[in-house]
């Protein structure tokens, strides 16, 4: 797939509106009250305030390689409260024909990331997009008691236009050409290096996924061809890296 680092400019734009809702949903699920002492670890087994600082959690885990019977396992950020590193561990995989790489993410506070192959930036799946409904159109909560009311705008030709979340960028989904699968929650797909765009949905910590969205916590991809992949976050589009398949 084509490199996903030279369209940076164009990913920025689009990182304030996914950092804008990446708040509002951590902060619903109360997952970000949290405490600040510290604990053991079950990264690192070790204790004190020094596991806390980015420096040192990035030191740490920058080490981490987990292969075994032809899956590498690769880190979708870590660490707690006081510093979650937007980064994936290792950022570099490097695998075989035929091998697998699954991600997890072992964030300790509830901030989801996703694994999202792009053919070209002409890809990237904002997170929330404008649709078009019938003038009048009414919106009703499942949860009366939930604070929250849709997004409304004057549409073209006595529409509203609806801000709502779009699924391509929140759930499991393949694109090929115009061709368009979901695919299963925790999903393994096996990469034939001709997909424009591969998402696998927001990957949650595992146990911490807010009261209604999706249990996404695992993704694994199953690479049949030789080749380097590039892939990004696309709530933290920063958050890149690469599978090199030989």
């Amino acid at each position: 797939m084509s490199n996903v680092r030279d369209n940076r400019k164009i990913l920025a734009i689009v990182s304030l509106a996914a950092a804008g809702i990446l708040g509002a949903t951590v902060v619903g699920s109360q997952a970000f009250i949290a405490t600040a002492s510290t604990q053991d670890s079950p990264q690192t087994g070790q204790t004190g305030a020094q596991e806390e600082t980015p420096s040192w959690l990035f030191k740490v885990n920058r080490k981490y390689n987990d292969y075994e019977n032809g899956v590498l396992t690769v880190r979708a950020g870590v660490g707690g409260p006081i510093s979650p590193l937007t980064w994936f561990f290792p950022q570099n995989a490097q695998i075989k024909v035929g091998e697998t790489v699954s991600w997890y993410n072992p964030t300790e506070v509830a901030e989801p990331h996703t694994i999202t192959f792009m053919k070209d930036a002409s890809s990237f799946a904002p997170i929330e997009a404008p649709f078009i409904v019938a003038n009048g159109t009414t919106f009703s909560s499942p949860d009366p008691a939930m604070n929250s009311e849709p997004s409304l705008l004057p549409g073209p030709n006595g529409t509203q236009i609806a801000i709502v979340a779009n699924a391509r960028a929140t759930m499991p989904v393949i694109i090929t050409g115009d061709e368009v699968e979901y695919l299963p929650l925790n999903s393994n797909y096996t990469m034939t290096g001709d997909e424009d765009y591969v998402n696998s949905g927001w990957l949650w910590p595992d146990g911490q996924t807010p009261p209604g969205l999706p249990e996404i916590e695992t993704f694994s991809v199953k690479f049949e061809e030789a080749g380097t992949y590039q892939y990004l976050c696309l709530i933290h589009p920063w958050m890149a890296g690469t599978v090199t398949v030989s």
